[in-house]
């Protein structure tokens, strides 16, 4: 017999949105989040450049929820999470202090998410970079009914693929800072995922298990 009410299932894939000059400030609307239950916002963040008082917030002008980081590179490449966000088509407000920045942005919803926050909420984050090749491979440790993903980033060169479930690739944002991609998987007891560039360069990867209720 199997709960489905503790599986973790996608509500939303967002589009993914950038900024066109260097600024310190993106809002994006780019997903609308359903009415479902245990929900959960998670978000992959690239700027290209190392920035200081990075900080998200879904609806500022409404429910007010400040996001959390789940993990980071060191710099540049960033995945932050949020339980239970308000549903709807809400503005996300991400903000930095400095410098001014590009900055690429790609949010997913889920339900069926464990509420707490925190690790108990996104688990077992891997953070891997700089590293130099053409291909990233980020390996999480999940379990059955969770949900792994990652974020990847990378300078001037293209992500040409992302394997497993795609969310994002964003290239139009390369050349001026960096190029952004993100993806999805099932969870399992060990899962890989994994991106491929262009050309060898140095890329960073951020990867989470998203765990059920």
């Amino acid at each position: 017999f199997m709960d489905w009410g503790s599986v973790v299932a996608l509500d939303a894939l967002g589009t993914v949105q950038h900024t066109a000059t260097s600024v310190l400030t993106l809002s994006y609307t780019g997903i609308t989040v359903g009415k479902g239950s245990n929900r959960a916002l998670v978000v992959s963040i690239n700027t290209g450049v190392v920035v200081t008082g990075l900080s998200l917030v879904w609806d500022a002008a409404g429910a007010n929820q400040s996001l959390s980081l789940i993990g980071s590179s060191g710099t540049l490449q960033y995945l932050y999470g949020l339980v239970a966000p308000v549903s709807g088509n809400k503005t996300l407000t991400v903000s930095w202090t400095s410098p001014t920045a590009l900055a690429s942005v790609v949010a997913s919803a889920w339900t069926g998410v464990n509420q707490t926050g925190g690790v108990a909420s996104f688990a077992n984050v891997t953070t891997l970079g700089p590293t130099t090749g053409t291909s990233a491979a980020v390996p999480v440790t999940g379990a059955v009914y969770d949900i792994t993903i990652a974020g990847y980033g990378a300078h001037t060169a293209s992500f040409t693929s992302v394997d497993h479930t795609q969310i994002c690739i964003d290239n139009l944002y390369s050349g001026g800072g960096g190029s952004h991609a993100s993806n999805y998987a099932a969870g399992a007891s060990s899962v890989t995922l994994g991106a491929v560039l262009s050309v060898s360069q140095s890329w960073r990867a951020v990867g989470c298990d998203i765990v059920h209720a």
